[in-house]
């Protein structure tokens, strides 16, 4: 094996992903591998924002995408739209952002 894909999207915070996406590349940097990260931070909607699905994907659009791609932690974005409750507005609006900032 010499590629993998390491999706994070358990975290479902800052502070959470961010340590997900670091222990990745940690990872690859002490096995010799390539290593592709996927931030999946919309993978399920957090208890605190039950009933408020669309403020999730705001934040994950205008705070954790942003931050954590500054700080170089992946390369490819996911969400992950079935049956967890964010509108297809938002997803779309998710995609919209990771368009303008050209990865994958």
């Amino acid at each position: 094996m010499t590629t993998l894909e390491i999706k994070s999207g358990y975290g479902l915070d800052l502070p959470n992903e961010r340590k997900m996406l670091r222990v990745a590349r940690q990872l690859a940097d002490h096995n010799g591998v390539e290593l592709s990260a996927t931030l999946l931070s919309a993978h399920a909607t957090p208890p605190e924002y039950q009933g408020d699905a669309d403020g999730y994907i705001t934040l994950v659009c205008e705070t954790i995408l942003p931050t954590l791609w500054q700080e170089g932690l992946f390369e490819s974005v996911d969400v992950f739209c079935e049956n967890v409750g964010f509108s297809r507005s938002k997803l779309s609006a998710s995609f919209r952002r990771r368009r303008r900032w050209a990865f994958r």
